[in-house]
C-alpha cells in the first residue's frame, strides 16, 4: 500500500518529464572543454577508431583478383596500389 502511494507520487508524468530533461541537460555538461588534455585524447581516439573503420571497410571491398592473381606462363600479373590510402 505504501509502495503504491510512493510510486504514484514519484511516477507522476508532470514530475518525470522535468526530471528527465534536467538529467539530459546535466549529462550534456559533462563533455570536456575543447583544448583540454582529456578532450584532445578523446578526439585522437575518435579519429583512430574512424581510421580503423575505414581500413576495415577497404579490406572488405578488396576484389578477389587483387588477392589471388591470375597465373599465366606468358604474362606477369601484379596488383598495384602505390601510396593511396584506399585500395
Amino acid at each position: 500500500m505504501l509502495i503504491q502511494k510512493i510510486s504514484k507520487k514519484f511516477l507522476n508524468p508532470s514530475l518525470v518529464f522535468p526530471c528527465v530533461c534536467i538529467a539530459l541537460f546535466l549529462s550534456g555538461c559533462q563533455t570536456p572543454n575543447p583544448g583540454s588534455p582529456t578532450f584532445d585524447r578523446e578526439m585522437a581516439l575518435k579519429k583512430e577508431k574512424e581510421k580503423v573503420k575505414v581500413a576495415k571497410r577497404s579490406i572488405d571491398e578488396i576484389p578477389k583478383w587483387f588477392l589471388k592473381l591470375p597465373n599465366d606462363e606468358v604474362s606477369l600479373y601484379a596488383p598495384g596500389t602505390a601510396t593511396s590510402t584506399n585500395l
